[in-house]
């Protein structure tokens, strides 16, 4: 079985219509998408940040990128709290092939 790695965002997220289009942005990492109903834009939001962080993570990019947006890293347990509106909870599961080597900056 390949190693798998998960982690969750709490992201901002704005929702605007434009004509029959909703757009769904995540100012934070400047990531965008649209749909015909706000569900729907969020949910390709979701993808695309799903699709966006991966990619970072394959290019060893990852840890520039959440600097960049003013992310930083804290050690701990997390505190779980429920979303307040205008945010996004949004999953991420990383397959990790067996001969991967790790990026770190």
């Amino acid at each position: 079985m390949e190693p798998q790695i998960f982690f969750g965002f709490r992201l901002p997220v704005i929702f605007n219509r434009e004509g029959k289009w909703f757009i769904a942005s995540c100012p934070l990492l400047d990531v965008h998408s649209q749909g015909t109903t706000e569900a729907k834009a969020k949910s390709n939001l979701v993808e695309a940040l799903q699709l966006f962080i991966e990619s970072c993570f394959e290019r060893g990019t990852l840890h520039q990128v959440f600097e960049e947006s003013g992310f930083e890293l804290q050690h701990g347990t997390p505190r779980r709290s429920p979303p307040p509106e205008n945010m996004i909870d949004d999953p991420l599961y990383l397959g990790i092939p067996a001969n991967a080597q790790a990026h770190a900056n």
